[in-house]
């Protein structure tokens, strides 16, 4: 070091002094940077942050200081290796979460299909609790445990009751079809069973009718059997025929207006009487005027056709008698009962 001084005189004194310097160098070498080491802190409060949501963090916020004071004494080697411990439990948080929820989803849908679960919902109170106090392995061992017994619990097992409720529409809609589809096949079943029946009439009328051709060949033609014998088996057949035809039209009449379920019973006795006109006025023109009948046998269907004709008209004239009886009954009440209004006005 020089150092110069002016006296009173012209000179000026130069003084030289030695001086010597030290100096220390430190060198650090760090695992990682400090943007890396700053960026495990920030992806390290992200998943507190995270866990917070459903979990205790008193672990993870401790160890995210150690993470800070670590940072300042710039050990970024440290921090690497708290945010891997982090990371792990993060990861453990979450797929105890994750398994929970699944089980949770299985209990919900067995008390939807009306199954009980009580040992799965126990263990699954048992898990929640551990996952709120950050004790993951333990969480996700419950849940575990939980899944298998929700499984145990509900094979094999099904609640009618509970799926008619849950499904009640596509329930009822079955219903209502599988009786359509019973009704309809009852119905076309009973009109098969008319149309078996009336065909077997038609036969045993034509069994009885050769029958009595028959009779009167033997009578007439043969002489084999008297006439008492003969007049005796005719009004046997006769019988028997007229009851035969009665049946016959009755059923006939029923096939006629079978899908006609809106007809009442007042409309199909008029509508077989006028059936019965029918046949009368066909029967008359076969024997009078085609003369395809016999005397004896137009004389047996007419009788039979007026016998059945004489029953339908009484039994319409009782049934607009009733009706009569019915408005008459119904105008008078209701006459009645405006008088006693009036009076008590």
């Amino acid at each position: 070091m020089i150092q110069e001084e002016t006296g009173s005189g012209n000179y000026t004194k130069t003084i030289l002094t030695n001086l010597k310097e030290e100096r220390k160098t430190t060198l650090m070498i760090h695992e990682i940077s400090l943007l890396q080491a700053t960026n495990y802190i920030s992806s390290t409060n992200e998943k507190i942050a995270e866990l917070s949501a459903f979990s205790s963090t008193a672990k993870s916020s401790r160890l995210l200081t150690q993470m800070q004071t670590a940072l300042e004494q710039k050990h970024y080697g440290d921090i690497r290796t708290l945010h891997e411990t982090i990371t792990k439990e993060y990861q453990a948080g979450r797929n105890a979460k994750r398994l929970l929820e699944q089980v949770k989803q299985d209990i919900a849908q067995a008390a939807y299909q009306g199954l009980d679960t009580p040992q799965s919902e126990r263990l699954a109170k048992l898990a929640n609790v551990a996952l709120a106090r950050g004790a993951y392995d333990i969480a996700q061992k419950h849940a575990e445990d939980a899944k298998t017994t929700v499984v145990l619990e509900t094979s094999g097992k099904f609640n009618l009751f509970a799926y008619i409720v849950n499904h009640w529409l596509t329930f009822s809609l079955l219903v209502i079809f599988s009786s359509i589809i019973t009704y309809v096949f009852f119905i076309l079943v009973k009109y098969g069973l008319i149309k078996g029946r009336l065909l077997m009439l038609n036969k045993e009328q034509d069994i009885i009718l050769a029958l009595i051709k028959q009779l009167q060949l033997e009578c007439f033609r043969d002489g084999a059997i008297s006439m008492e014998r003969y007049n005796l088996s005719l009004e046997q057949y006769e019988k028997k025929l007229g009851k035969l035809v009665h049946k016959i039209i009755h059923i006939e009449t029923m096939k006629t207006y079978f899908f006609l379920f809106y007809v009442s019973k007042y409309q199909r006795l008029c509508r077989e009487k006028a059936r019965l006109l029918t046949m009368i006025k066909k029967t008359q023109k076969d024997y009078l005027l085609r003369q395809e009948l016999e005397t004896q046998d137009y004389e047996r269907r007419i009788k039979i056709y007026s016998e059945r004709l004489t029953e339908i008209e009484e039994t319409i004239v009782e049934l607009r008698a009733h009706r009569h009886m019915h408005h008459s009954v119904t105008w008078t009440q209701q006459f009645k009962n405006k008088k006693r209004k009036l009076d008590h006005e």
